[in-house]
C-alpha cells in the first residue's frame, strides 16, 4: 500500500485490489490506507471464491505477492499459470517456486517493492516477457508430479532402513 501511495505521487496511479480473507493487521491496513487518501485506489476484495481467482490472475496488469510467510507458493503458480506476471519475494518459498520467471522484491522494504511496482507497471516488454516465462514455469508443477516425488522420496527412505 506505501509503494502505490509513493508510485501514486510519481504519476503512476493504478488501482489495486487485495484478495484474502480479513485477518491479522486487517484493520491497520484499512486505516494506512485512509490516512494515505487512497480509499478510491485500493479495494479489499475480501474471500474470493477458487473458481473466481483465475479470471482475477488473468486480468490483472501483474500479481504482486510480497510474502513473508509461505509454504510453498501456490498464489504465485496460480498467477503464472493464468498469464499474471509476477512480482514476489525474495525469501522463503517465493524465490525456489517462481525461478526466473518472477521479479523478485524484498518484502521488507516499501522501496524494493516500489522499484519493482514501477518497473512492471511501466514496462510492457518485461511484463510480456514475465507473462510468458510464468506460464512456462507453472507448467512446470503439478499435484501428480509432486506425488511422485514424494513416493519416491519415502521409497528411498524405506531402502535405506531395510
Amino acid at each position: 500500500i506505501r509503494a502505490m501511495h509513493e508510485l501514486r505521487s510519481e504519476g503512476i496511479d493504478r488501482a489495486l485490489l487485495v484478495v484474502g480473507q480479513k485477518a491479522w493487521k486487517y484493520e491497520d491496513e484499512r486505516a494506512l490506507v485512509r490516512e494515505l487518501g487512497m480509499d478510491d485506489r485500493v479495494i479489499f476484495a475480501g474471500y474470493v471464491a477458487a473458481e473466481d481467482l483465475p479470471a482475477l490472475y488473468a486480468a490483472a496488469d501483474l500479481f504482486a505477492f510480497p510474502s513473508l510467510y509461505e509454504g510453498f507458493g501456490v498464489p504465485v503458480l496460480e498467477a503464472m499459470a493464468c498469464g499474471a506476471p509476477v512480482l514476489t519475494s525474495n525469501v522463503s518459498a517465493m524465490a525456489e517456486v517462481a525461478g526466473e520467471a518472477a521479479l523478485l522484491i524484498d518484502p521488507l522494504s516499501v522501496a524494493s517493492i516500489r522499484e519493482g511496482l514501477r518497473s512492471l507497471l511501466s514496462d510492457a516488454a518485461l511484463r510480456a516477457r514475465l507473462s510468458r516465462r510464468g506460464m512456462e514455469r507453472a507448467a512446470q508443477f503439478s499435484w501428480s508430479r509432486a506425488a511422485d516425488e514424494t513416493h519416491a522420496v519415502y521409497e528411498r527412505v524405506m531402502e535405506r532402513r531395510a
